[in-house]
């Protein structure tokens, strides 16, 4: 999108002398550019022409152009509209609508003899292709010109520049314009046609306009807010820069949407101003923001929408939800966390939360009707004519209110819209306190401005809307692994029980080596999202190929429970006890000679139990960006699980784990995966430790191109497990078509004995990312390059790196 001049109040002085000549212009609105928003203050201004000032001095005396923006209300019958270029319908990639034709003779028949079929009486229409444009070609110009004018010229129509000669004013002025946006006012050009389609611009840009002052200033309850301080401090045009109209602009929306985030509803420039200087080619730039008070959060009012009079959660878990309090300075931001935190929960099928700001009232400015907001249901100022306030300070009178309100035809819009919002809130009481609401609270609106009661009258109420008809949902997930087979996942979860907050998890699993199934019942203690204590079983059926034959079968049960904590924003604690049974069986009669097998497989044949009870105590922490498909992020986490001989455990013992996932994206092609697994157990026994306690190394999510739990210490040729961990990953991915990416990856480590004598394993391969609707899916190749014979594994896997 080209960038165009802005629509501000601009000086323009040319020359040197004390003579000028005041002419009141029309001044080009500014477009933004593609990266910026356009201010919607400074468009479709007009303007007062003097004519009794409009002679043209000599060459060697100043002349003085002023360009004033008024709005439409304030223009005399001399004004004119401000020019700007108007691009051509085939610069867009819309088909154009077109009738279509009459229906045919034989079509009229059939409509005739097939009289009961209902015609239809819409229009037809057929798309006709967009007019193709020229192509522009720029010589002599920096690149930021240069970009601007193709953005700009580019909107020429073929058929429009068939007659060069003709439409040569036109594209003088569209250049004109695009090098002034740009900080070019003393551009030249010189245009040449190329064929048919081809225009040439010869440019000598001259030296651009700089910023050679920048005051801007912030006044009422804004001027101590750190963001507009700091905003105040890094605009997005510099001393030195070249005045870029597109920057500035910038700057401009940049307080305007700080301060409507902000809760500054009534704020309102009291100058933008840039003073153009072309003898010197400078810019001077003043910016002057008054943000009146700042808002405040009002009732916070819940509401089924199912039309029940009682909410599918109590009022004192809901409150734990919301990151703010009535009375707290409005912040759109805390809205936004708490339509999020709401739907974290994962209680609600819908979420809807609004809070009607005066903005969305009444614009004096311009006399727009005010649309009365039927959930308003707490008290709001509208908006007053920040003209008049700011010339006289004068509190505006205050408005009788009655029982019931009635908007007068002579009223100004402020008052019919205070009188429609208060019998909106009236009616919306009355429906409300019948269908159920979590507070109601009949306020009144009042006009009065008087600094004292200000603060206490600003407020803004939140109402949410909540519908938690179809608690349950069910997942499934497919998988590949070459030593796995096909895998499947599913879980069920009923995510809301009872009014409490209280919830149900079930998952399952199920592989030609491993079969699964856990259940968790959770109860929030405080905030479902940041406390909440859970009781958990589960089974685990796993079947291992050790080396010589051995196939080892081990039968897992598990319960438990445990606290997790998580405060917003900080690291998550678990708390937990669980206690596991497991049960070993072996092969070793019909394939080994049992006298070779290490503990726990001595026993041939038989089955051999082992228990533990484990006090855990976890960290961890997630940082990403991205959603689903994160763009960055990472994890780390922490655990040490202690049991005891004395207190149900096979083995004293002290098991240490941590883990580390980090991704991050390069100038958007380019995407680095690391990750890092660490653990320990101490004990003064290991022979002891339980097998499926002990570490074991290999799989998708371990060292890729080796088998799921295959690598680790070794005695006689069995996996024993390892007495240590330490594994790691390293992967590329490069964006080679949207949403695709291609990935190469090596991975290394091992479980190790206390001692670390292990050799080190290395996997390595190439693969493909999805970045698809429901998360990251990779499809890789991996081979166990450190193996004397390279074993090769298909691996496909669902679900995010961290």
């Amino acid at each position: 999108m080209p960038i165009s001049r802005f629509s501000s109040f601009v000086w323009m002085v040319v020359g040197a002398s004390l003579t000028s000549t005041a002419i009141q212009a029309a001044e080009p609105v500014q477009s933004p550019p593609i990266d910026s928003t356009q201010n919607t203050n400074d468009t479709n201004t007009q303007v007062n022409a003097d004519a009794s000032n409009n002679s043209s001095t000599a060459s060697d005396e100043t002349t003085t152009t002023k360009v004033s923006a008024v709005t439409s209300t304030e223009a005399g019958a001399s004004s004119a509209v401000a020019r700007q270029p108007t691009p051509s319908t085939a610069n867009t990639d819309t088909p154009v609508a077109t009738p279509k034709a009459k229906p045919g003779f034989f079509k009229r028949v059939r409509n005739t003899i097939f009289f009961w079929r209902k015609p239809d009486t819409t229009e037809e229409y057929v798309a006709m292709p967009a007019e193709p444009t020229i192509s522009v070609k720029v010589n002599g110009a920096p690149e930021e010109l240069e970009t601007n004018l193709i953005e700009t010229l580019k909107q020429v129509t073929i058929s429009d520049f068939e007659d060069f000669q003709f439409g040569l004013p036109r594209f003088r002025s569209l250049a004109t314009d695009a090098a002034q946006a740009v900080g070019y006012y003393d551009a030249n050009f010189r245009f040449s046609k190329n064929g048919t389609d081809t225009l040439i611009i010869d440019v000598v840009p001259g030296d651009p306009v700089k910023v050679a002052s920048q005051k801007i200033e912030i006044t009422g309850e804004a001027a101590k807010d750190k963001p507009f301080i700091r905003l105040q401090s890094s605009p997005d045009l510099q001393v030195g820069d070249i005045f870029n109209h597109g920057e500035y602009e910038k700057t401009k929306n940049r307080i305007i949407n700080m301060a409507t985030d902000r809760g500054y509803f009534l704020g309102h420039f009291l100058a933008h101003d840039v003073q153009v200087t072309l003898p010197t080619k400078t810019a001077d730039i003043v910016l002057a923001y008054e943000s009146g008070v700042r808002y405040k959060f009002g009732d916070v009012i819940y509401k089924n929408t199912n039309g029940s009079t009682k909410l599918p959660i109590k009022p004192e878990v809901l409150a734990t939800l919301q990151p703010f309090k009535p009375g707290d300075p409005y912040s759109a931001n805390a809205l936004a966390k708490l339509s999020r935190n709401l739907l974290d929960t994962r209680y609600f099928n819908n979420v809807q939360v609004d809070a009607p700001t005066p903005d969305a009232l009444v614009d004096e400015a311009t006399s727009t009707p005010a649309v009365a907001t039927v959930s308003s249901t707490a008290e709001i100022k509208p908006p007053t004519d920040s003209n008049s306030a700011a010339k006289d300070g004068a509190s505006p009178p205050k408005t009788n209110e009655t029982e019931s309100p009635t908007a007068s035809k002579d009223a100004t819009p402020a008052a019919q819209a205070k009188t429609a919002l208060q019998g909106a809130i009236d009616s919306s009481i009355l429906n409300d306190q019948n269908t159920g609401l979590a507070t109601v609270k009949a306020v009144d609106i009042k006009d009065d401005h008087s600094p004292a009661t200000n603060n206490a009258k600003y407020s803004i109420p939140v109402i949410v809307l909540l519908n938690a008809d179809h608690p349950n949902s069910a997942e499934v997930g497919l998988g590949f692994g070459t030593d796995t087979g096909p895998r499947i996942r599913t879980q069920y979860r009923r995510a809301l029980i009872n009014d409490s907050g209280h919830s149900f998890d079930a998952n399952a699993e199920a592989s030609k080596i491993r079969k699964a199934l856990d259940v968790k019942y959770n109860i929030p203690l405080g905030s479902p999202l940041e406390d909440v204590f859970s009781v958990f079983g589960g089974f685990e059926d796993e079947k291992l190929n050790e080396t010589s034959g051995l196939d080892v079968n081990t039968k897992t049960i598990t319960v438990g429970a445990q606290r997790a904590v998580k405060p917003a924003g900080d690291w998550q604690r678990t708390y937990s006890i669980r206690y596991r049974l497991d049960q070993l069986e072996n092969n070793a009669l019909d394939n080994v000679d049992p006298s070779t097998l290490p503990p726990p497989f001595n026993v041939a044949g038989i089955s051999t139990n082992q228990q533990a009870l484990l006090f855990g105590f976890g960290l961890n922490k997630v940082t990403s960006k991205g959603g689903i498909n994160p763009t960055s992020g990472f994890r780390q986490f922490y655990q040490i699980d202690t049991g005891a001989k004395t207190a149900f455990s096979d083995a004293n013992m002290v098991i240490l784990r941590a883990g580390f996932r980090g991704l991050q994206t390069f100038a958007v092609k380019h995407q680095i995966v690391a990750s890092a697994d660490l653990g320990s157990i101490i004990t003064t026994n290991f022979d002891d430790v339980p097998y499926n306690l002990r570490f074991f190394a290999g799989g998708d999510q371990s060292i890729r191109g080796f088998d799921y739990k295959s690598l680790s210490t070794q005695r006689n040729g069995y996996n024993i497990g390892g007495q240590n961990l330490a594994v790691g990953s390293f992967e590329y991915n490069y964006l080679f078509k949207p949403k695709w990416r291609g990935a190469v990856f090596v991975d290394a480590g091992n479980a190790f004995d206390k001692r670390f004598t292990d050799p080190v394993k290395v996997g390595a391969g190439f693969g493909v990312r999805w970045a698809s609707p429901v998360g990251p899916v990779r499809v890789d190749i991996a081979a166990g390059v450190s193996e004397r014979s390279v074993p090769v594994r298909l691996v496909f896997y669902i679900g995010a790196p961290l």
